[in-house]
């Protein structure tokens, strides 16, 4: 049996007749957790093969055990290996900044990391879905609203 998880502190001292001064006082760390291999992601939405009309829609999945951060990818092929756009978000989800192109179809996947201190582990590739953008997806429109400034005279 080990040690649990825990910050421990620890000094010493010579023991004899006259026992001598306590060293000052050390400390170490367990945290088994740390460096363990995360899991791999579970997609969540889009849901495979739907056809959405926003432009830069939300992509989700699952948290992942032992997770610090996630890779996402997506690409026009159907293993992503073009992967147009590559993002690293903490939480289970990412959002695009720039719109896609309405009428095309997209593949993503997600894979878990693990980068806590001197960690470097990464999950297996989720699966891969499909998404495809509606041929009448229009981008946002821009709206700019000016004050209005009431004077009582």
């Amino acid at each position: 049996m080990g040690l649990a998880d825990d910050t421990y502190w620890w000094r010493v001292r010579a023991v004899a007749a006259t026992n001598g001064p306590w060293s000052d006082p050390w400390r170490f760390t367990i945290n088994t957790a740390e460096c363990l291999d995360p899991a791999t992601p579970t997609l969540v939405a889009p849901p495979d093969g739907d056809t959405v009309s926003d432009l830069t829609p939300l992509f989700t999945w699952g948290a992942a055990a032992n997770a610090t951060d996630y890779e996402f990818r997506l690409g026009e092929e159907p293993d992503v290996s073009d992967a147009l756009i590559v993002g690293l978000p903490e939480s289970p989800q990412y959002t695009l900044e720039d719109p896609l192109v309405a009428g095309t179809t997209y593949y993503w996947m997600v894979r878990a990391r693990n980068l806590a201190d001197d960690c470097d582990l990464v999950s297996d590739w989720s699966v891969i879905r499909s998404v495809v953008i509606d041929e009448t997806a229009e981008p946002p429109v821009e709206r700019t609203f000016l004050p209005i400034v009431l004077r009582n005279q």
